[in-house]
């Protein structure tokens, strides 16, 4: 199992170097001009989760 994981590593580090990925989230005005749908409907996903969570008796019992 260890040599799986090990090649799978070296893979996934060798792609990111290829591609200069750096695991570091970016802002893209690029992506809102290409999606404007997509990007207001992640918004409004967000704030409906948002609006679950604080509306759970699981979590308001959490945070007395």
């Amino acid at each position: 199992m260890t040599e799986i994981q090990r090649l799978l590593s070296e893979t996934i580090d060798d792609l990111n170097v290829r591609e200069k990925r750096d695991n570091r989230p970016r802002f893209s005005i690029s992506f809102i001009r290409k999606h404007p749908g997509l990007f207001i409907a992640m918004y409004a996903a967000w704030f409906a989760t948002l609006a679950v969570m604080l509306q759970s008796e699981t979590l308001t019992a959490l945070s007395l």
